[in-house]
């Protein structure tokens, strides 16, 4: 497991807050990471456009670039850098950006339509999140239903691009439907991250569905015994 997977089962994790006399409950926060195109230190995650803009990320953002232009030199070179992932498209050409350094994640863009044959098959490469088309807001069901789709075959977190007109509600439908990195605007700023964290961390808590044969619609990555995820 790379730093980007470890950083989204953290999120993912309930906190418990001790009540006293050994009771507790869990603490009302975000569970997921808040997404930049471009060096934001204030976001969780960067993509960045090379190596050299990674010192404008921060030291605790995470970063990574895209596979387009890169050479297996250049890939490892940016791993050195500390990427913690590197993004490839589903349509891409050359298979060979599928090999990455040891502790860099696969994040897998997904370009054009897939079927759920090809995003079963897309699941074996095991990425740590799957970016999918730009969403239209307001979300509609088949959009809705869409994402969990491509969640349920590819067996992956999602990424998704919001609007500036993005809802409260758009951003539950988000979450609940296995968006665990919704990414800023392109030129968002400090103040727009904050906000966004601001409306995650106030949204209801997502429920919990007690029937025995329902099956998981958010994936689990890393240990899938582990039942302290949301």
């Amino acid at each position: 497991m790379g730093k980007l997977a470890d950083a989204i089962k953290q999120r993912r994790r309930r906190r418990q807050r001790p009540l006293g006399f050994g009771a507790a409950r869990e603490e009302q926060r975000r569970t997921q990471l808040i997404a930049a195109t471009g060096p934001l230190p204030e976001a969780d995650v960067c993509l960045i456009g090379s190596v050299d803009d990674a010192a404008a990320c921060g030291e605790t953002a995470l970063w990574g670039i895209p596979a387009d232009g890169l050479d297996a030199d250049a890939r490892k070179a940016a791993a050195e850098a500390g990427a913690a992932f590197i993004v490839v498209s589903s349509t891409e050409a050359d298979a060979s950006k599928l090999l990455l350094e040891p502790g860099v994640d696969l994040v897998l863009r997904l370009d054009g339509e897939h079927g759920d044959e090809e995003l079963a098959a897309l699941a074996t490469l095991r990425p740590a999140l799957a970016v999918v088309p730009d969403p239209e807001f307001p979300l509609s069901v088949p959009a809705v239903a869409g994402l969990r789709r491509i969640v349920a075959r590819i067996g992956a977190p999602l990424g998704a691009m919001l609007g500036e007109d993005v809802s409260d509600a758009d951003l539950e439908l988000l979450r609940d439907s296995g968006v665990a990195g919704p990414m800023l605007p392109p030129g968002a700023g400090a103040e727009d991250a904050a906000e966004l964290a601001r409306r995650l961390e106030a949204l209801p808590e997502r429920k919990r569905d007690e029937r025995p044969d329902a099956p998981a619609l958010v994936p689990q990555v890393g240990d899938p015994d582990d039942d302290e995820l949301d």
